[in-house]
């Protein structure tokens, strides 16, 4: 027999059985006793059930490896992201695609290696690709 299941008989037992003596004699006493045993039993019931239980199962999985943790945090870093950019803008996919991807691009540049002038040269090598955009045309060098 588990523990839990043997304390939870204990409260409700110690419940039980001074309602019955408090019954019987009638006694107040008792029947205080048996509404703090009931209360015992209902918190054994509640703490086993959303304390002990999630915490042992949780204890237990890491002892076997097989935890339900949060995924690493795989973001790519500002290198990763600006070399995954350059190399997307080596191909033509679209223009929406490849504006948008410049735009990204030149941030970065502007953001992470404070470097205003690759920034703003790959957005006039978007230009120069897509000269009718208007999204490039608000990127003026003043």
């Amino acid at each position: 027999m588990e523990i839990g299941k043997f304390i939870r008989g204990g409260f409700a037992l110690m419940a039980l059985g001074s309602a019955a003596i408090g019954a019987m004699t009638g006694d107040l006493r008792w029947h205080v006793a048996s509404g703090f045993a009931g209360t015992l039993w209902w918190l054994w019931d509640f703490v086993a059930d959303y304390v002990f239980t999630p915490l042992g199962e949780f204890f237990l999985g890491m002892l076997r490896g097989d935890t339900n943790l949060p995924p690493p945090n795989v973001r790519p870093t500002a290198g990763e992201m600006i070399e995954l950019l350059e190399r997307r803008l080596q191909t033509t996919v679209s223009a929406e695609a490849d504006v948008q991807a410049a735009l990204q691009l030149a941030d970065c540049y502007r953001v992470f290696h404070k470097d205003p002038e690759r920034a703003w040269a790959v957005i006039e090598s978007m230009k120069v690709r897509y000269p009718q955009d208007e999204r490039l045309k608000r990127y003026s060098k003043g």
